[in-house]
């Protein structure tokens, strides 16, 4: 992977969302849903407002000070994983992003958390309902999708 790489959601078949501080990513097509330690949710705030994996290192870097010089490999195991999974692509259009700009994953004033390698937990216990849910027979624009 390229340093200026960007990435972003497999979108239309890959939705998230941040339900009480945690981050919750499904994958439609494989019918999986994962959850996300709070370095993973950082980096996947930081990639969907369009940062580079260099940049997603440097937010890492200024949220966990502490954290020691294995953020780079951690950046790029992580981003391993989310492509391996098919949660996110490459973004050929970015324009890239600020660092600075993305906004803290968890503000709360005493609450950072120590530094924890990104972690994904992957679960499958849905997905027979999942994948049977009639959400996945619309295209793009939201349409009913007729297989003809």
């Amino acid at each position: 992977m390229d340093a200026d790489t960007s990435f972003r959601a497999n979108e239309p078949g890959v939705i998230s969302e941040v339900i009480e501080g945690e981050a919750i990513v499904l994958n439609f097509a494989s019918g999986t849903y994962y959850s996300m330690n709070h370095s993973l949710q950082l980096l996947w705030e930081g990639m969907t407002q369009g940062l580079s994996k260099t940049q997603l290192a440097t937010l890492l870097e200024a949220h966990y000070p502490d954290a020691g010089g294995s953020l780079a490999q951690d950046v790029e195991s992580a981003l391993g994983l989310l492509v391996a999974e098919e949660l996110i692509v490459a973004n050929d259009d970015a324009a890239g992003g600020d660092p600075q700009a993305v906004t803290a994953v968890d503000k709360s004033p005493g609450s950072k958390t120590a530094y924890e390698a990104p972690q994904i937990q992957k679960y499958t216990d849905l997905q027979e309902l999942l994948l049977l849910d009639p959400i996945h027979d619309v295209d793009e624009a939201g349409q009913a999708f007729t297989g003809i």
